[in-house]
């Protein structure tokens, strides 16, 4: 909604994954492997980022080529 003329349907559905509630999800993930997996906090957040990325991208590669 921002940058409404991104010609890089990649990018853009990307872009549109990173929300509030994305932070968010990223935040309860953080903790929860904190928790469950009793390590440090940065290496939780690094964990849950990475787990987060993955999710994202996955989606993204499917709503590009369903939209293709």
């Amino acid at each position: 909604m921002l940058v409404p003329f991104i010609e890089n349907l990649h990018l853009l559905m990307f872009l549109s994954f990173i929300d509030l509630l994305g932070i968010w999800n990223i935040f309860v993930l953080t903790v929860a492997i904190a928790t469950f997996a009793e390590i440090s906090k940065i290496k939780a957040c690094l964990t849950a980022i990475i787990i987060w990325l993955l999710r994202v991208s996955i989606d993204v590669i499917f709503q590009v080529s369903s939209a293709s």
